[in-house]
């Protein structure tokens, strides 16, 4: 069941998310990490498909 959220709420969840999923990538010790499947379960309760997700915690590409 998705829960309800103000917009407020809903866009630091996500920012949150992809934030502590990112840590596992530059510290990988960092208390406040998530793992994959973690940082999914988090997006998929935020409304978001599996693949959508996983192109959200995609890191950015960088144009050279």
């Amino acid at each position: 069941m998705i829960e309800k959220r103000s917009a407020e709420q809903w866009a630091a969840e996500l920012e949150d998310t992809v934030r502590r999923y990112q840590l596992s990538k530059t510290a990988p010790n960092a208390r406040e990490k998530l793992t994959l499947q973690e940082a999914l379960t988090r997006l998929r309760k935020l409304g978001f498909t599996v693949g959508e997700g996983l192109r959200l915690l995609r890191p950015k590409r960088r144009n050279s």
